[in-house]
Formats: C-alpha cells, structure tokens, sequence
C-alpha cells in the first residue's frame, strides 16, 4: 500500500520506522548484554562496535554485601582510555543484604563507538551483576 505525499491530507496515525533515540528501526540489531564483577574489580559488560551507537533504554544493577561496610556497586559507560563518562545505576551498601535498581531512559543515552559499558564491585565483600537492553544504529 503506497501513502499519501501530501501531508494536507493525512488523517490518522502514519507508521513511522525509527525515530532516533525513542524508537529503533525494524532492522536495527537489538542488544541485551550482561555480565558480573564479583570483589574488588571492574568488568565490561558491552563494548559498541566500531562505525555504532549504542542507544542503552534501559538497564538493571543487582548487588549483594557479604558484611556490613560501605560498598559502591555500579553500572557505568567508561570512553576508550577508560575514563568514567556517566553512571547509569548505582547501588550504596552499608551494611550486609541485597540490592536491585532498574531504569528506563527515554529517549535512550546514547553511547559512541569504542566506548565500554562497565560494572563495577568496590570491595571483596560485594557481588554484583548488571544488564543493559538496547539498539545498535550507525554513527
């Protein structure tokens, strides 16, 4: 079915096929990335491909503390020398138990090539897993 060129008489909703940032295209590829930083350490959850914007909607950060203390679990996007850009999530311990944060952002944060999406344990008492959901579209 061919539409209608002249905007004038357009009446209802028009399908659209991407709008950047709220909504990917249908061939765009879809990303769902997690992984865990268990003690002390940083791992990398998704790194985006080069001549790629990754456009995050939304992510998740579970933590668990072993033993009462100040802990900092989070889910964050570092650039290519590994300098922190922005923090997605972030989870404070001050004593022992479990901890789970979710967000969605709209319009979806945009992240360059080359760039790292990061978890992050503070000590050796924390567990901690994240997830990121989102698209992939060309710079």
């Amino acid at each position: 079915m061919s539409g209608e060129n002249d905007q004038v008489l357009w009446r209802g909703v028009r399908p659209v096929d991407g709008i950047r940032g709220i909504w990917p295209e249908r061939n765009a590829t879809r990303i769902y990335a997690n992984n865990a930083a268990i003690g002390s350490t940083t791992t990398i959850v998704y790194t985006v491909p080069s001549g790629k914007i990754l456009f995050i909607g939304s992510g998740q950060l579970s933590s668990r503390a072993s033993a009462d203390g100040e802990y900092i679990a989070e889910l964050k996007v570092r650039d290519g020398s590994d300098d922190d850009v922005f923090v997605l999530l972030q989870n404070w311990h001050r004593i022992s138990g479990q901890m789970g944060s979710m967000l969605s952002y709209l319009p979806a944060l945009e992240v360059a090539a080359g760039y790292d999406v990061v978890v992050r344990s503070s000590h050796a008492n924390l567990s901690t897993g994240a997830m990121i959901f989102g698209w992939l579209e060309d710079a």
